[in-house]
This record gives C-alpha cells, structure tokens and sequence, in this order.
C-alpha cells in the first residue's frame, strides 16, 4: 500500500521528469542553428575575428570575438561580436593539441565541444574522454567549443602580457608556441563590476544569490566542485533586463573534476595541493592534517564561498577578503566573528548567509538546502512562511508543485530568455516535497 508521503513524492518525480522533458525540447530548438554547427567546426584562431582586448587574469586573455564567415550577419547586444575567446596562458606544455588539453582540461570541464584529433592513440583518445563533464546549465558558463592552436600577435600584447608570449613574438616570453583557446558567450560584466555599480535591490540579491547556488548544486549533482566561486569569477548577461541578470559561474581553472575520487581527496602528505583560493578556502579543508587516512573533503567547499560572496550581493564587504585587521581567516575564525548584516538585508537572506558560513561541518547549509530556501522565498505563498499559520502539508506541497509546473508549461516564455523562468524551471527539474518542506521548516525557524 503507497503512503501519503510516498504519493506526494511520485507526483513531484512526474513532475520533474515532464518539465525535464519540455525543457530538452526548448533546447534543442533554441541551439540547432547554422551559427552553432559552424562554430563547433573552428580549429583555428584564424577563422575568428577578434576585436579589442576586454580582460585578463592569471591565466589568460580575454577578447571580443565572431566567426568570420558570420559577421555580417549578426546583430543584437554586442553587435558584430557575440562571442568571447579566452587565450590561456601556456607556460609549460609543450605545443602538441593533446598535452595542451590535457595540462588545461580543467578548464574545458563545462565545454560543450571538445574536438579530438582522429590520429590519437589509444591511450591519449581514452585520457582524454575519460574526463567528467558538465553538461549545459543556465547558471554555469555557456562554453561553447574549444580548440588548441598558435598564439597569434595580437595588438597591445606585448604591452598587456608580455611574459605569456611565445619567443617568436616576444624574444623575452617565456610563453609556447600553442595555447588552448575557449570559445564562449560574451556576458556583460562580473558580478564584482555589477556590484560597484550600486547596491541591487533585496529581490534582485536573493534572485542572483539563488542562481549562484542553483550552479553549485548542479555541479556538485556532477561530482564537481569549482573551488575558485568569488564575485570574478561569476557573470551576469543584462541582456533581458538588469534587474534580473543571467547569472552564471566562470573559470573552471581550480575546480576538482575526478570521476574516480569524486569530492574527497586523498591527504596522506602535505605535498598534497589543497587546490582552490587560500582566501576563501572553507575550514575543513584549510585546517585538514595529512595522515594514512585523512581526506580532504569538497561536498560543502564551494557553499561556504557562496556564503561570503553573499555579503558582497547585500552590499557588504567580504568579510575574508578585507583589507587590514578585519579580515577574518577560515582557519581560525568562529561563527561569533562574522560581521554583522544591516537591518536593510532581509532576516530570511541572513539566516542563509550566516547558515552557509557556519564554521561546524555537520551544521552548515548544503547548496542544495540553501538553493531550496531561496527559491521557496521567491515563489511558495507566502502564507506559508508566516509563523502564526500552520505549516504546509505533504499534499498542499505537491498540488502546488503541480500547479506552478502547469503555469510553467502553458507560459509563453520558452523563448524570451528570463533568467526567473529559467530558475523555476531548474527548481522543478529537482524539486521533491521533502526538499520544499526541509526548506520552509528552516525559513518559520528563523
């Protein structure tokens, strides 16, 4: 005999499966266009236009890009340049296309074309395929290809990067000949740029925190854990409005990608890389001790790094990432030393902030948990959350699941792009009544 709770979670699995099942459709209808399949088939940097220098980090170049067969053709936001071409520095593979992908595969991780060269040999071929991927998301980096060829000599960079730049354009480079290079949709800006620019809205915060976490989850579903999340490395695209940007995550270069280890590492030496960034590095693994059976544990590294990247969203500074004494220091700080959120940053966002931030292991928020409180905060009744009424049942959660993915299915907003009806539809393709119910027993605790 099926329970009521049993019954109530075969309803939300429907759901899951219809509106996954629709949202496969919608892809495939939005990406089989001549400009895809053409662009899937570059294998050489001079089949590109590249416009001016946008951006550089430790590790690569970044420039405007469109494919010369195309250009005349294109239109919208960024006009004839829609794309953006990351050239990664490359200091120490030598200039053959499968040690290249292989010292950089890290990078290509949320690649959605890797061209193989036919004349690999078995072993190269089986390396190379037996890496994990990420398939696309709407909250990670749409990577569109990748493709390993010379460095050109490009205007200003000798200026802008010497050191990266091959002896035969720079006699004084230490940079190789060939580099990877990552074909990508052009984004606005980070969201560290978007910020500078004033404090959002706290609607406009929980919508963009929301879509953080939704990417992190998705991630960590994959065995992935990105170990690099700051507010450089996410960006926004303010195409549809700038009050609700595209947020997605960028710059998988740190991330921890094994299909063999998943997301604990063994640490029996200290010789062991911890990987990541040192500042944002969360406790368990920057306090971890090497040892005969010690592990260094990622399943909840990247939602503490959420966690201080949300005091940035809501207008403050982060709290390990400040100048001078302030700063605090994953190693050593307590739940107590986290600065205090002003009364402007809504009770809920708090309690989601400080629960990503929890110093205990055991304690702290999950993505997946604080993916859900978001999201039940933008669109469950809000009668629900009010501490004076009765808590939700089983069966009203699964009446509403159903509802909202009926409104979802009869919308006509497949096509326009909203990053919100994105991230409803990313909810309900993993949504269970559980999940909803864990989600606002935690908000009417607060």
């Amino acid at each position: 005999m099926v329970s009521k709770q049993q019954a109530c979670e075969v309803s939300a699995q429907n759901v899951r499966k219809t509106i996954q099942m629709f949202d496969v459709m919608i892809k495939k209808a939005k990406t089989s266009t001549d400009t895809d399949d053409k662009l899937k088939e570059v294998a050489s940097v001079d089949e590109l236009v590249l416009g001016d220098f946008l951006a550089k980090g430790s590790y690569g170049a970044i420039y405007p890009a469109a494919l010369k067969s195309n250009q005349s053709e294109l239109s919208g936001s960024f006009g004839k340049f829609p794309y953006a071409v990351k050239i990664m520095f490359n200091y120490e593979a030598v200039s053959h296309a499968p040690a290249i992908l292989r010292s950089m595969f890290k990078e290509t991780i949320p690649a959605q074309n890797i061209p193989l060269d036919s004349n690999l040999s078995e072993w190269e071929f089986e390396e190379l395929t037996s890496r994990p991927l990420l398939p696309p998301h709407p909250n990670l980096v749409s990577l569109h290809h990748v493709f390993v060829d010379r460095v050109p000599a490009l205007p200003d960079a000798l200026k802008l990067y010497p050191a990266a730049l091959p002896p035969r354009i720079n006699p004084t480079g230490y940079g190789r000949n060939m580099s990877l290079f990552l074909v990508m949709k052009r984004y606005d800006c980070s969201l560290r740029d978007y910020l500078q620019k004033g404090r959002p809205s706290n609607s406009t915060s929980l919508v963009i925190l929301t879509q953080i976490l939704e990417g992190v989850t998705y991630m960590m579903s994959k065995g992935v854990a990105h170990r690099d999340i700051k507010s450089d490395n996410i960006l926004l695209d303010l195409s549809y409005d700038p009050l609700k940007p595209l947020v997605v995550i960028t710059d998988f270069g740190c991330c921890l990608a094994d299909k063999d280890l998943g997301l604990t590492v063994p640490f029996r030496s200290a010789d062991t890389d911890r990987g990541g960034n040192a500042s944002l590095m969360a406790p368990e693994v920057a306090c971890a001790k090497p040892g005969p059976f010690s592990e260094l544990n990622y399943f909840k590294y990247d939602s503490w790094a959420v966690g201080t990247v949300a005091y940035e969203i809501y207008g403050h500074e982060n709290p390990f990432y400040k100048q001078g004494e302030k700063q605090l220091d994953s190693r050593t700080y307590q739940n107590s030393d986290l600065p205090f959120l002003d009364c402007g940053v809504p009770l809920h966002a708090q309690a989601v902030i400080y629960g990503l931030l929890d110093r205990h292991y055991d304690s702290r928020l999950t993505a997946k948990k604080a993916a859900s409180i978001c999201q039940m905060l933008l669109w469950a009744p809000k009668v629900w959350i009010a501490p004076e009424v009765k808590a939700p049942s089983e069966e009203m959660v699964s009446k509403w699941l159903m509802t909202l993915a009926t409104k979802v299915l009869t919308m006509e907003k497949w096509f326009e792009n909203d990053p919100q009806f994105d991230l409803i539809i990313t909810f309900l393709k993993r949504a269970t009544v559980k999940d909803c119910l864990d989600a606002i027993a935690f908000i009417r605790g607060i």
